[in-house]
């Protein structure tokens, strides 16, 4: 006679240990997920700032290689840099500033400004007018870090320091 399993020995997973798991997992996705999104928020500051640091050295080149003044414009409002030529006004680069990250001040030798127009100037033999941008999040908050793009006035070589407040 062959033998018959009983119900309680069959394989399989109950209903109950199904919805158990799911509701672990579900608690696991919540618990991660902020962890998650200030990581890809801290990604998009890097990448903001490295890229506004690219087209800086971008402009001492460009200043070097055609032998004329440049000016890299930072409108703070709207979030926007921009390359020209010194002499002509014509744009030769223009970005937005992506993702969570925006300019929030410029700092030289003058006042440092927080709003408006400024303007960096890059001289034929390599240097520059110098000063430190500073990039934020769009969301700031008490422990937040940040960066700051210095521009060497001698060199006009721009360097990358990340800050904590």
């Amino acid at each position: 006679m062959a033998k018959r399993r009983s119900s309680a020995t069959s394989e399989g997973f109950t209903l109950l240990e199904l919805i158990l798991v799911l509701v672990l997992m579900g608690l696991v996705a919540g618990l991660a997920t902020p962890f998650v999104m200030s990581t890809v928020e801290r990604i998009q500051l890097n990448t903001a700032t490295r890229k506004m640091a690219a087209a800086l050295r971008y402009a001492r080149n460009e200043a070097v290689t055609h032998k004329k003044r440049y000016l890299f414009s930072v409108d703070i409002d709207a979030n926007r840099y921009s390359l020209s030529r010194g002499d002509d006004e014509e744009q030769t680069l223009e970005r937005t500033v992506e993702g969570d990250a925006r300019v929030a001040a410029y700092e030289n030798e003058s006042e440092p400004v927080s709003s408006g127009v400024f303007s960096i100037q890059f001289f034929p033999q390599g240097s520059a007018s110098g000063g430190k941008i500073r990039i934020e999040p769009v969301e700031r908050e008490e422990s937040d870090s940040y960066y700051v793009i210095t521009i060497d006035p001698v060199t006009g070589a721009s360097r990358i320091e990340q800050k904590e407040s």
